[in-house]
């Protein structure tokens, strides 16, 4: 296969990007907490406070040999208090990924830190996790770069039950994936696809040649970046039997894509800082918070609009206002309320809220 010159590459994935025909896969080693990729300081947390409940650890696979399944369950359980939080992630990647105007990003990493930043920062998104046991979670509407996907395929820490932690996982997923288990809005998105971008990946490990494999459409381009593979003979193969093209971390090539896309004014814009006094929020984003409390998706408008107003004069109102709805939620949830208090006040937080929206709309 012949090797593309730097700025073809470049030219290329720009193209693609335009067309929405570009996807992004994103590896356990986009992310390094205390030196250490995200998947291996997590795994290693585990077995240092959790020993417990293992009885071996294949380090090569990244998988673990529980004790029993009440071992297993305790351990999953733990997952979410061990992996980072948004505020402990301070390098400005994952906010540049977002930036992408992408349709759809996957990622091997079962925590939610793409779509908790996509939410500070202010951007509307979907969130879905591929489910090995069967059990739905939640529609997902086509991809565009209008409506971009985040999609966990090894779950999510929100839901234990889909995370793949041992042997028995691995087998579930390959039998629940394998030959059509990834939802249909998605296999559309990835046969239509060009070209697909592998960011963070250990290309030494079983989960990248397998992905390549399942997702990754046989004639499109492929490309790594910021990774490494140690075997010559496994990057051979890879190269040989995927036509994969491993770009040396020296080129830099995730960033002058960045500044490519910056330049042409085809990034997503972020919440942006104005005259000092705080975020501007667009008509389009306040009219999309509207659309999801007619929907009755309030849950999701207060997540929406905690992002958009993050350091506006307006946050401390919506965090207020957010609460308040948290509580009527609890509440009702317990049957504290009757149904008639309950409606009239979830009618009275619906205002509130269509009265702020009003004030951040005008000029």
């Amino acid at each position: 296969m012949p090797k593309l010159s730097e700025e073809a590459i470049l030219e290329d994935i720009l193209y693609d990007i335009e067309d929405e025909k570009c996807i992004l896969l994103v590896g356990p080693e986009i992310i390094q907490i205390e030196g250490k990729p995200i998947a291996k300081y997590v795994h290693e947390k585990i077995l240092e406070n959790h020993s417990g409940f293992i009885e071996y650890y294949y380090s090569n696979v990244s998988l673990f040999l529980f004790r029993d399944k009440n071992s297993k369950n305790r351990a999953a359980g733990r997952l979410k208090y061990i992996y980072p939080k948004k505020e402990e992630i301070k390098d400005g990647l994952l906010e540049k990924i977002l930036q992408l105007p992408l349709p759809l990003i996957i990622s091997l990493n079962p925590d939610t830190l793409l779509s908790d930043f996509a939410e500070k920062a202010g951007i509307a998104h979907q969130f879905s996790h591929f489910c090995f046991n069967g059990k739905a979670n939640g529609q997902i509407e086509a991809p565009t770069a209008q409506n971009p996907l985040i999609y966990n395929i090894f779950g999510s820490i929100r839901e234990e039950e889909s995370l793949l932690l041992d042997y028995d996982d691995l087998f579930q997923f390959l039998g629940s994936i394998i030959p059509a288990g990834l939802p249909q809005k998605i296999r559309n998105k990835l046969k239509d696809a060009r070209s697909f971008i592998f960011l963070g990946f250990d290309f030494n490990k079983w989960y990248s040649q397998l992905l390549i494999q399942l997702l990754a459409e046989k004639e499109s381009s492929k490309f790594a970046l910021n990774t490494d593979i140690s075997d010559p003979q496994a990057k051979n193969f890879l190269i040989h039997q995927f036509k994969i093209q491993f770009l040396d971390k020296e080129l830099g090539l995730f960033d002058r894509l960045f500044d490519r896309l910056e330049k042409e004014g085809m990034l997503r814009k972020l919440a942006e800082q104005v005259n000092g006094k705080g975020e501007a929020i667009s008509k389009e984003a306040i009219e999309e918070v509207k659309k999801l409390v007619v929907n009755g998706e309030l849950g999701k408008a207060f997540n929406r609009l905690e992002g958009l107003a993050l350091h506006t004069s307006f946050h401390t109102e919506a965090l207020l206002l957010s609460s308040r709805f948290n509580t009527w939620k609890r509440d009702n949830e317990a049957g504290i309320q009757t149904q008639s208090d309950a409606n009239i006040e979830l009618n009275k937080i619906r205002q509130s809220l269509f009265g702020l929206l009003e004030k951040i709309n005008r000029p």
